[in-house]
């Protein structure tokens, strides 16, 4: 199997050579999910990646509809998907419960990467409208994933504390986190 990526490096996230990225304007929710489970859960990255290039992304389309409908049984998807939405789907996909946060907490963002547990963040402008993934920290700088075009980009911790985020997206202000549900006896995740 490919490499899917280095959790350290920013640059292209991809399989059998082809972008892991949402495939439509509405599955950024349902990709952020994807990736946080591909992390989990090295089995579900190989189910993916097997058969090269046209299988993976009939299969990253198929699954991105998949879970967007699953994740979306009482919203419209033409809106994308919830924050409550997002959170079911990481239980269900990625193994660890999640609680939404309607603030950007730098602070606890890093404590959860640290732990090892990739953060979903909703961006948007004057409404929520697009999920990224952090999904790595080292130093002062964060690695975050922008399924609209399967990359992980670096964003300083000041930046994400202050909400300059547009070194990643063209979106201005983050409306909500989910966050691990940490436990004091709780290790990363496996």
């Amino acid at each position: 199997m490919d490499a899917w990526f280095d959790a350290h490096k920013p640059g292209p996230v991809t399989v059998a050579g082809r972008p892991f990225a949402q495939t439509d304007g509405t599955t950024c929710g349902t990709t952020a999910i994807m990736l946080a489970r591909v992390l989990a859960d090295p089995q579900y990255a190989q189910e993916l990646a097997d058969g090269g290039p046209d299988a993976f992304t009939q299969r990253l389309v198929a699954e991105q509809r998949r879970l967007h409908r699953w994740t979306n049984r009482l919203w419209p998807q033409a809106l994308g998907t919830t924050p409550w939405g997002v959170r079911r789907g990481l239980a269900e996909q990625a193994g660890h419960r999640y609680r939404i946060r309607w603030t950007r907490s730098a602070d606890k963002i890093v404590a959860a990467v640290d732990a090892g547990y990739p953060v979903p963040l909703l961006v948007g402008n004057c409404y929520p409208a697009h999920y990224l993934l952090v999904v790595a920290h080292e130093a002062d700088q964060l690695l975050v994933y922008n399924p609209a075009g399967g990359r992980l980009v670096p964003l300083t911790v000041d930046d994400l504390r202050t909400g300059r985020l547009s070194g990643v997206t063209a979106y201005r202000r983050t409306f909500a986190v989910l966050l691990p549900t940490l436990s004091r006896s709780a290790g990363p995740r496996p």
